[in-house]
């Protein structure tokens, strides 16, 4: 598998990967906020549920006390819990909670209040079935039918008594003993019973609904979850296969990176040609290696051709140190620079070698004879000015000396008749040999 395809491979899979795992954990994660609208849901609707039963309760429990104790106070929290369950009044907050039962005194009642909104209403937003709903509207309607007997055993207390017309004006004796009555008879606990039926029903179902509902939600989450870790684990082997099928190309990566550090040691001259990178391998590495091959073997031959280049400077300096200026760099280099340096060392050479001639040594051997008083050593071959220069001292004062010693020799005989000849003579030397005679011509 070539490198392309390795890392399209694992692009396109890792891309896969993450739109499936988001794509799950989505679901995962919308499922489990539909399972707690369920559960808030199924509180919301138990806690209604309580409340029908709850007002239910309280209701039963202040007539009662009312026709007992004859304390107007029960007849107005009697009249207050009907009329917010029917919307009529404000409905307190927290209701839900514990309320009427800490009520003693009526002047203390809490003065918080909340949204004008009946029990049935609050019933009808919380998404009851149809069925449900038809249950506790049949409770409802129920505890409305009780509140005629308590209505009725109430106003007994006050001496009123219902007409033809369903109204409360015929005026009588007050009936403590049959308001009593009637709130304990049996059929105010028919009644009563007729009220816990449907609500207890609606319990029912509503906790096998809810519960079936949770289940449906834990079961999709739980095969989502499952799918997940399917996913995580086909992905997982997926790419353990993908890297042991292509583990060659770690190791030949590495293999890559050591024979490049390597090579680079040999240009920074830390060790020697290793030669070029040999590795077994296909695709966009193999043509990477073609061409990072033929750069290293052009590299090398550059290097050799400035190390022998280097080499001929070395020398040639060494020649021109021991006084030949007759060797030249011949050698070219791949570098501008050192073709450059070496065109202005021959150029120099050229210059000295006009000059000097080709052998300083020769020069300095002749000066060397001149010291010892010996002139007649000369230049072999003189091509430089100076050793043509040289060569010409060596005769002046070679010639000056043998007339010289002809002059002394003269005297010391007393032959004052010779002469020194001035003829075939130039320059200083016949001004010298003129001066010569005129002394012996004197004496």
């Amino acid at each position: 598998m070539s490198f392309k395809l390795f890392f399209r491979t694992i692009m396109f899979s890792g891309v896969i990967t993450i739109v499936t795992i988001v794509f799950l954990v989505f679901f995962i994660q919308e499922k489990t906020s539909k399972l707690e609208k369920i559960k808030k849901r199924k509180v919301q609707s138990l806690l209604l549920s309580y409340e029908l039963r709850q007002s239910s309760d309280d209701l039963t429990r202040l007539a009662r006390t009312y026709v007992v104790t004859k304390n107007n106070d029960y007849e107005k929290m009697y009249w207050d819990i009907i009329r917010i369950r029917n919307g009529d009044s404000p409905r307190p907050l927290n209701y839900n909670r514990i309320y009427w039962d800490f009520i003693i005194d009526y002047k203390n009642k809490p003065i918080d209040k909340g949204d004008k909104i009946s029990l049935l209403e609050l019933m009808g937003k919380t998404g009851f079935t149809t069925k449900e709903f038809k249950l506790l509207e049949e409770a409802k309607n129920n505890s409305d039918e009780l509140i005629k007997l308590e209505t009725i055993a109430m106003n007994a207390i006050k001496g009123l008594y219902i007409n033809e017309e369903g109204k409360y004006e015929i005026e009588k004796e007050p009936n403590q003993e049959m308001a009593i009555k009637l709130l304990h008879s049996k059929k105010y606990h028919e009644e009563k019973a007729k009220i816990m039926k449907p609500i207890n029903k609606f319990m029912q179902i509503l906790e096998t609904r809810t519960n079936q509902e949770v289940k449906n939600a834990l079961d999709i989450v739980k095969t989502y979850a499952n799918i997940l870790i399917i996913v995580l684990i086909v992905i997982t082997i997926f790419y353990i296969g993908l890297f042991y099928i292509n583990r060659n190309k770690t190791k030949n990566l590495t293999l890559f990176k050591n024979e490049l550090l390597e090579f680079f040691k040999y240009i920074n001259n830390e060790s020697e040609f290793k030669g070029t990178i040999n590795i077994d391998e296909k695709g966009e590495i193999a043509e990477m290696l073609k061409v990072i091959n033929s750069n290293i073997i052009k590299i090398k031959d550059n290097i050799d051709k400035d190390k022998k280049a280097l080499s001929n400077f070395s020398e040639v300096l060494t020649s021109v140190n021991l006084g030949e200026l007759s060797k030249r760099v011949t050698i070219e280099s791949s570098n501008v620079q050192i073709n450059v340096l070496k065109n202005l060392i021959n150029d120099m050479l050229n210059m000295l070698q006009s000059v000097l001639g080709k052998d300083l040594n020769n020069i300095l051997a002749v000066l060397d004879s001149f010291a010892n008083s010996k002139f007649d050593k000369k230049v072999i071959n003189p091509e430089g000015e100076i050793e043509l220069v040289i060569n010409q001292l060596g005769n002046t004062i070679d010639q000056l000396v043998t007339d010289v010693k002809f002059v002394i020799n003269t005297v010391e005989n007393g032959d004052f008749e010779n002469r020194l000849s001035t003829q075939n003579l130039d320059g200083d030397i016949k001004d010298i040999n003129s001066g010569l005679n005129t002394v012996i011509s004197s004496i």
